[in-house]
């Protein structure tokens, strides 16, 4: 599972989320369709025959998954570890409605920071 925060305009940020998994788990992606009330349908991700992904940007499913998970606004969120802290910045955006433009930027760059030095690689 991904998070992401994307610039796209002047002024607008937007929240997204998506789920890759192999071939063999195209009914696991359906399932988490159906239990997400995603509009979009599972596709294939480009180059790669064997992988399948479930991605979604809408306002109304980014709202529904954050409730659903126990964002930071809701109780105690169902993440662990550095999935946890990405939700919580990721929730954050999403319903900093009185954010400035720049604090959602802000938020993204940290984000993007921690993702690319703390967490886990293959060796």
């Amino acid at each position: 599972m991904s998070l992401y925060i994307v610039r796209t305009g002047h002024d607008r940020v937007i929240c997204g989320f998506n789920f890759t998994q192999g071939k063999e788990d195209l009914i696991v992606l359906s399932k988490i369709r159906k239990v997400l009330n995603i509009n979009r349908k599972v596709n294939k991700k480009s180059g790669n025959a064997r992988v399948y992904k479930l991605d979604s940007a809408s306002i109304q499913e980014c709202l529904h998954f954050a409730k659903l998970f126990g964002g930071p606004f809701f109780g105690v969120s169902k993440m662990y570890g550095m999935k946890d802290f990405e939700f919580y910045i990721w929730c954050c955006v999403l319903y900093g409605a009185k954010l400035s433009y720049d604090r959602k930027m802000e938020l993204q760059s940290i984000m993007r920071y921690y993702r690319a030095n703390f967490s886990y690689k293959k060796a």
